[in-house]
């Protein structure tokens, strides 16, 4: 059906966990919530764009840091599209799974892991996260499924992320000099 890459968590970084693999299923007692588009201390909107829907499958655990498992909240959601979405495609997030806005936008206008969410809606409730532009697709789904293919190459069709050279990814910085550079008049 279709592709793209994503961040996934960088494991042995402080504060940061692994995501986790399998099949995390996405209920109303998780509720998503939107982003504000606000920038945290770094100058950088976590969550994305104002707008832009947090997917939430609730307390998983998950090994964090060089220490044993524990408990972390797995997100799936859109991402810096100015700094952070040319760095999709690999281990950037705290262990959250960051993707795009296009591809975040179209899980949430089509409902795809909207299943119970349809369910509450046929029967009566008002839920404010849903976009007014949805339109749900009748088959819709409940389950995120996470997988490691191990691949030690990149697929054909995935974009490579600005900056990547020998000695590894640039430090956030480079990237925010880099970006403020091209906005320049």
């Amino acid at each position: 059906m279709g592709a793209t890459t994503v961040s996934t968590g960088a494991p042995g970084a402080f504060e940061h966990f692994e995501t986790p693999i399998g099949v995390f299923n996405h209920v109303l007692d998780n509720p998503d919530f939107r982003s504000e588009g606000t920038l945290n201390e770094f100058g950088v909107r976590g969550y994305g764009a104002k707008g832009q829907r947090i997917f939430d499958f609730g307390w998983v655990t998950a090994p964090k840091g060089n220490r044993a498992p524990s408990q972390m909240r797995l997100q799936l959601h859109a991402t810096d599209p100015d700094i952070l979405e040319v760095r999709l495609g690999s281990t950037q997030s705290k262990g959250c799974i960051r993707t795009n806005a296009s591809v975040n936008t179209f899980v949430d206008r089509y409902g795809v892991l909207d299943a119970d969410y349809d369910r509450a809606i046929a029967s009566g409730q008002h839920l404010w996260v849903l976009s007014p532009e949805r339109t749900p697709t009748p088959w819709s789904g409940r389950y995120l499924v996470v997988v490691d293919s191990e691949r030690t190459d990149r697929p054909g069709w995935a974009r490579t992320p600005i900056g990547r050279h020998s000695a590894g990814w640039p430090p956030l910085s480079a990237a925010r000099s880099a970006l403020k550079m091209s906005r320049s008049p």
